[in-house]
């Protein structure tokens, strides 16, 4: 059981770089220790499927995955069953947070908008299309001039040890 735990607490960090293998290769994100534990934020507007999947992913590849081998394929070793099954057991319950920023995004957020980040913030917005000469231009709105008009999506509260 000890050894299933700490396993699970290696896991942390690898479940953190499975989100951040998930961004595109231009953007830049940063992986934090704060009282909730690790983190991981972006630093430029990503678009609301990108981030959707960006939150699961960790939960599939280190929860359901190694749950349902657990679950389908017999081991004979019952320690190596257990640290599997406190493994995928234990990434499902450090992904609730993720599942619940998955489920706000899915419900808050319109189709093809952005999301960024500002302190302990998210807010999305959308782009616009100029048809310019018969070619449409995509520009992103500027954060700061446009924050009237940008929707608080969540706050994401860190407590105080």
């Amino acid at each position: 059981m000890l050894i299933g735990l700490i396993v699970s607490m290696a896991f942390l960090v690898v479940h953190e770089l499975l989100h951040a293998m998930c961004f595109p290769r231009e953007y830049t994100a940063e992986i934090f220790y704060s009282p909730a534990g690790l983190s991981i934020i972006h630093c430029a507007p990503i678009s609301k499927t990108r981030y959707a999947i960006i939150l699961v992913v960790p939960a599939v590849i280190l929860g359901l995955l190694p749950l349902i081998i657990w679950t389908f394929i017999p081991f004979t070793n019952t320690t190596l069953s257990l640290i599997l099954f406190i493994v995928s057991i234990g990434d499902l319950g450090g992904t609730s947070n993720d599942l619940y920023n998955f489920y706000q995004v899915i419900k808050v957020m319109p189709k093809n908008s952005f999301m960024i980040t500002s302190k302990a913030n998210c807010y999305y917005f959308f782009t616009r299309e100029l048809n310019l000469f018969n070619k449409k231009i995509q520009y992103k709105l500027i954060l700061d001039f446009y924050l009237m008009k940008i929707k608080r999506l969540f706050v994401i509260s860190f407590s105080k040890l």
